[in-house]
């Protein structure tokens, strides 16, 4: 579990050092480039289990975030100073000061933010813009062997071109040394309208009003729905993955590259969520829609906080999380049950735009 005392001593040491060594420490200069960024690689994984955001109490997710972005913005320009023989050179030598970098595509140039605007368990996502001057957004596989992961989900918004879901403008991979890593652009809906769940949990620590968590519901078990409609199992409903327009209240539902088809088993599991996850999950048995209405409800049961239910929502929420998925609702019905429920506890009338503070 990720501490106060530990993220600010890396912070502070992020922020004072004055060379890659005084955070990575001394690599021997007899070692070829190779051996160097093996070690390198060693340093900067024991450093981010210490401050990855997955491992952190909600009280202390932002600091995190800010910390492992750091972290793993001066680890990107350590390899490029290793690879460049520049390594043990003060900073006041060489320029950090690098805020962008450039990637080609056979249809498009994109500048890119060096920090990264998200770190997702299996890629990185940077903001940029397009040689149009359009915004987008680009996700690029963490390793080469997520590659696969980012390949199949181009390849399921391609075929789902839908209202909700994010658009596809380009893919490609990029070339470093001998590795290659998928990209993936996207339009970049406005980072500043969009929020996701779990912004809006940790931006009101005391709680949600519940008649905005109501209309924010409608949108996460509608992502069961979706994914039923599209003949697959998300497996990866959580409060990362279901975005939100502040003024519109329309969703962004993303994560799919974690989705499988309907009667399979799951091949990977997002340990920071482990908690939503449903029976079968652990059992190793096939899912199926209501393997995602079970993880919505848990959604749901988190931004509301289980006291503040009133008890014809919690009594629907104890049928989604049904240990015998048999006797969950399916995704449609239980999108209309929750959709009734709603109107009968709090109307139709949404309040407005959601307040973020700083928004």
């Amino acid at each position: 579990m990720v501490s106060l005392d530990d993220l600010e001593r890396i912070r502070l040491k992020l922020e004072s050092a004055t060379s890659f060594s005084a955070i990575f420490g001394m690599i021997a200069g007899s070692q070829d480039s190779a051996e160097m960024l093996q070690t390198l690689k060693r340093r900067f994984s024991y450093l981010a289990k210490i401050v990855h955001p997955d491992h952190a109490p909600s009280s202390l997710q932002k600091k995190a975030t800010e910390t492992f972005k750091l972290l793993d913005l001066v680890y990107e320009k350590a390899q490029i100073a290793i690879k460049n023989g520049k390594y043990d050179q003060e900073f006041n030598e060489m320029s950090l000061s690098q805020n962008t970098f450039t990637l080609k595509s056979n249809t498009d140039e994109y500048q890119c933010e060096a920090a990264p605007f998200r770190i997702g368990d299996l890629s990185r996502i940077y903001s940029g813009v397009g040689s149009a001057n359009n915004k987008v957004l680009i996700k690029i596989a963490s390793s080469p062997s997520k590659n696969p992961w980012l390949d199949k989900e181009a390849q399921f918004y391609r075929f789902n071109q839908v209202r909700f879901l994010p658009s596809v403008l380009d893919s490609f991979l990029i070339q470093n040394g001998s590795k290659k890593f998928r990209a993936i652009v996207f339009s970049n809906p406005g980072t500043n309208s969009y929020i996701s769940i779990s912004d809006a949990l940790d931006a009101h620590s005391s709680g949600i009003d519940p008649r905005d968590a109501a209309w924010m519901s409608r949108r996460i078990m509608g992502q069961a729905a979706l994914a039923s409609a599209f003949g697959v199992v998300h497996t990866a409903i959580n409060p990362d993955h279901v975005l939100l327009d502040l003024t519109s209240h329309d969703p962004l539902h993303i994560g799919w590259v974690h989705s499988i088809a309907l009667g399979s088993t799951l091949r990977y599991l997002i340990s920071k969520w482990k908690s939503l996850y449903p029976p079968e999950v652990f059992a190793h048995r096939k899912l199926d829609e209501k393997s995602d209405v079970y993880m919505a409800a848990m959604t749901i049961w988190l931004l509301f906080g289980k006291d503040l239910v009133p008890n014809s929502l919690d009594k629907f929420l104890t049928q989604c999380i049904n240990p015998s998925s048999a006797r969950r609702p399916p995704a449609y019905r239980a999108l209309d049950e929750l959709t009734r429920i709603i109107r009968s506890e709090w109307g139709r009338v949404y309040r407005g735009k959601f307040q973020m503070p700083n928004n």
